[in-house]
């Protein structure tokens, strides 16, 4: 299908320029002071970010399954994960003594252990070992854990200190479960195709294969989507999150339903760069609202 025209560059590219609307968004409403204006675009800053969660999950499972050295792939993401972790560390002793009052604390998860552990996760289900296998639900269980503990800190206004927020993932097991239903369907499509007796080998490199791909992901992204909402209606005072701005995720599909499952533009410079703008531009939008708005 010529139709399939979203590279893996590509929806990298779009991943991070709406997640960098979503950081700006972040800090406008935290700096907005009551500022009307403000307020209202970062919230629609923020809308644009939603898109970006569902994108950095395919990008995940697609790292997971195709690199040829799994331990290098995670030492990259480990690099990243913890020049963001010394960043939030040395803010958060910044703010413990008082250097900095509230305004500055930089009280966010860290996304890419999440995305670590959703790499993890994914390799592990990959073993053909059983025992192996089971060890897949770990990092299951620390979304969760993430996820109950920040419900717990909003529900009752305290904090628990046993998991400082720096060693938390962001979007705890909204992020894992992304990235769970892509994977679940790459092991789904096979199986339609055998029980229709086809020999699905013959056909994933096919774009018509491709898309299929493309659309079991979006439904699963959806449906989660969809469940994670829900939980409003079970316990309100438990949701942390932006409840109406968090259901915008459903149209990362628009990009996803168009991805062809090629690398698409790459080189070792355009990498470097792409996994350092994570840690450098958070660093430097805080800098210089730090600047503009405290001192």
């Amino acid at each position: 299908m010529k139709k399939l025209f979203l590279s893996n560059f590509t929806l990298k590219i779009i991943a991070i320029i709406t997640m960098t609307f979503d950081h700006l968004g972040f800090l406008l409403m935290s700096f907005s002071f009551e500022n009307q204006v403000m307020n209202l675009t970062g919230y629609v800053f923020r809308i644009i970010g939603r898109l970006s969660l569902p994108l950095f999950c395919l990008l995940i499972v697609e790292g997971s399954l195709k690199t040829k050295n799994f331990k290098k792939y995670l030492i990259r993401l480990g690099i990243v994960a913890l020049l963001i972790l010394i960043f939030q560390f040395i803010v958060e002793m910044l703010y413990l003594n008082s250097v900095i009052d509230s305004s500055l604390r930089f009280k966010q998860g860290n996304i890419f252990l999440t995305l670590i552990a959703s790499a993890v996760m994914i390799k592990l289900f990959q073993s053909n070992k059983k025992y192996i296998k089971i060890l897949g639900a770990l990092p299951i269980i620390y979304g969760l854990l993430c996820f109950v503990v920040n419900g717990l800190e909003y529900k009752y206004n305290m904090e628990i200190y046993w998991l400082p927020y720096y060693l938390r993932g962001q979007y705890d097991i909204l992020a894992i479960a992304f990235t769970l239903g892509i994977y679940l369907s790459y092991k789904i499509l096979p199986l339609l195709f055998e029980f229709n007796g086809l020999n699905y080998k013959f056909f994933d490199e096919s774009a018509k294969y491709r898309f299929y791909l493309n659309l079991i992901s979006s439904i699963f992204i959806i449906l989660i989507n969809l469940a994670y909402y829900s939980i409003i209606y079970i316990d309100n005072s438990f949701v942390f999150w932006d409840e109406g701005g968090q259901l915008f995720a459903i149209f990362s599909v628009l990009f996803i339903l168009f991805y062809n499952g090629k690398r698409g533009y790459d080189n070792k410079i355009v990498r470097v760069i792409t996994y350092s703008y994570y840690p450098a531009h958070l660093i430097i939008l805080y800098l210089i609202f730090a600047l503009i708005f405290i001192f």
